[in-house]
């Protein structure tokens, strides 16, 4: 049978060495996997600076800047909560099998451009956390 690889995008906040925690080494150590067993990844991050396109070891990298929006950072949302925009304007722009949300607002913006999205939640969140959350 000759199926053809499967175009995957990991969507997370921050990346591998950027951000040296958890959830980024899931994602680094996820995308060299499926890379590996011949499918197609792409990986949308969150950066500081330009928005850029790297491709390393098969894995295309879709860097976002992320958003500077004052009056939502003043109203209690984290950097992360906002990434979610930025992951939206990187899916409205590409087509993807499967979209592998890291963060909440990236699920959010998969499902917002009518793709399949699977989400995985990071760490270990209690009622308490997710309680004091903005959204």
């Amino acid at each position: 049978m000759n199926e053809r690889p499967l175009r995957i995008a990991l969507v997370h906040g921050y990346r591998w060495p950027d951000v040296r925690r958890g959830g980024e080494r899931y994602l680094h150590d996820l995308a060299h996997y499926l890379v590996t067993a011949g499918q197609r990844v792409d990986v949308i991050a969150g950066t500081r600076g330009p928005s850029a396109v790297e491709r390393v070891g098969g894995i295309t990298f879709r860097l976002q800047r992320h958003p500077r929006l004052a009056r939502l950072r003043a109203a209690g949302f984290s950097e992360i909560d906002l990434f979610g925009l930025a992951a939206l304007r990187a899916l409205m722009r590409h087509r993807y099998d499967v979209v592998h949300a890291l963060v909440p607002t990236a699920a959010l913006a998969g499902v917002a451009t009518r793709q399949r999205t699977v989400y995985t939640v990071l760490g270990h969140p209690t009622a308490d956390q997710l309680g004091h959350r903005p959204f």
